[in-house]
């Protein structure tokens, strides 16, 4: 009976672990066809070449604060949390269909303007309320000893469906106007992004010692999360990682400021994806024998290649470029699975959250310097603080758990792991 049950268990965490996988890649495809390069280029076809740092900017400031609003969204319940990320994709993917308009029919600059700014700012509010509930998925679904190799599947999955997609864009883009294009990439979006909702409701929470915590839990206050460790040690690295990722998150634009073609921008999708499917490969297969620490530290250093962009002919940019995106990749998956292994259950929502708020702020501040600093100064200060961001990870004591034994997790209230030793040496 007990080895029935237990086969029973593992069976629906595989099936979890597959949907969890697929979930993903169609909301970073949807993420692909809806936002980012595309997204940006968008706008420069439509008028907006001189507004598209305002509107970065703007939307990151809405993410920021929407964040810290929503920090304990996380919901209490199991099946609260799964139903409310599929409850809020819903606005978000009818929302993508308000930019079809102004894909088809000629509108004043002013009024495009605004009206890309009101669907982006209430379709962010949304995704960061979605964001912090996300955040506490991966504790319902499967073991976070899965967690690495889990998330780099995604990825991968995410990078071949998205490779997909820019290849196709880039073959179209050469033979129909780019507007016709996103007059379909909009709605496309929007029927992945629902695609991902239902495969999130389907997800079914797996009992183990965790659920009693999280039944059992307080609230925790944000003086109380501010002084455990593993948050106050991160602060200022996860803000330097923000700044970082808020230049690479605008490179398509920063591209167009440096007299490069919409045809270069529109072939950077196609070169991000293969350069995430590349990376999370490595990372999947290293997952358990390589600290994510060091994979956070690697990726660091690739994104050291940042300020050769401005040097490289058309030619050598997408090369550069897709080591930029592969060092990120790495950090972006990194960062979450070091993290996941010693942030209790009990405050992942908060925690999570306002990790994001820092990371989310830094992107604002990178956004912003991206319209105001020379590109030079830009891109060789974005690679300065990745590198001090990565070689905070690499050295922190906090994050020096052994791979094989328990995870030890610290109290939020006193700093201590439950093996009774300070997470901090």
């Amino acid at each position: 009976m007990m080895a029935a049950k237990g086969g029973e268990a593992l069976k629906t965490v595989r099936a979890n672990e597959i949907k969890y996988v697929v979930s993903a890649a169609l909301n970073t495809a949807a993420g692909v066809c809806g936002g980012g390069t595309l997204l940006q280029t968008f706008l420069g076809e439509i008028g907006l070449t001189d507004q598209i740092y305002l509107h970065a900017t703007i939307l990151q400031i809405v993410t920021t604060t929407a964040t810290m609003v929503f920090s304990r969204a996380g919901g209490d319940g199991r099946t609260n949390v799964l139903r409310r990320c599929a409850v809020l994709s819903l606005p978000i993917a009818a929302l993508y269909l308000l930019y079809v308009p102004l894909c088809v029919f000629p509108v004043p600059t002013v009024k495009a303007f605004l009206a890309a700014l009101a669907v982006g700012v209430v379709q962010s509010l949304i995704t960061a309320a979605r964001t912090v509930v996300e955040f506490r998925v991966p504790y319902r679904a499967f073991p976070l000893s899965d967690y690495g190799a889990v998330s780099a599947v995604s990825g991968i999955a995410g990078s071949v469906t998205s490779m997909g997609i820019g290849a196709l864009f880039t073959r179209l883009a050469s033979a129909h106007p780019y507007l016709a294009l996103m007059a379909w990439a909009f709605p496309a979006a929007a029927v992945l992004t629902l695609c991902g909702a239902v495969l999130t409701l389907s997800l079914k929470p797996v009992e183990d010692a965790r659920d009693q915590v999280a039944r059992n839990r307080t609230k925790i206050s944000f003086r109380t999360l501010i002084r455990t460790p593993v948050f106050y040690v991160f602060l200022i690295p996860n803000l330097f990682r923000g700044v970082t990722a808020g230049v690479v998150g605008v490179l398509a634009a920063v591209a167009l400021q440096m007299g490069r073609t919409a045809a270069l921008t529109t072939a950077m999708v196609t070169a991000a994806s293969a350069a995430g499917l590349g990376a999370c490969l490595i990372y999947a297969v290293s997952a358990k024998r390589v600290p994510s620490r060091i994979a956070v530290f690697l990726g660091s250093v690739l994104l050291c290649l940042l300020p050769a962009l401005y040097y490289a002919p058309s030619g050598r940019f997408l090369w550069i470029y897709v080591f930029v995106i592969a060092g990120r990749t790495f950090v972006d998956y990194g960062v979450p699975a070091a993290l996941i292994r010693v942030v209790p259950d009990e405050i992942a929502g908060p925690f999570n959250a306002w990790r994001m708020v820092l990371h989310t702020g830094g992107s604002v501040l990178g956004t912003f310097l991206a319209g105001h600093v020379p590109i030079p100064a830009l891109l060789i200060g974005a690679a300065a603080l990745q590198l001090l961001s990565g070689i905070v990870y690499l050295t922190s004591p906090v994050l020096r758990t052994s791979r094989s034994g328990p995870v030890h997790r610290p109290d939020p209230n006193t700093g201590k792991s439950n093996g009774n030793k300070s997470i901090v040496k």
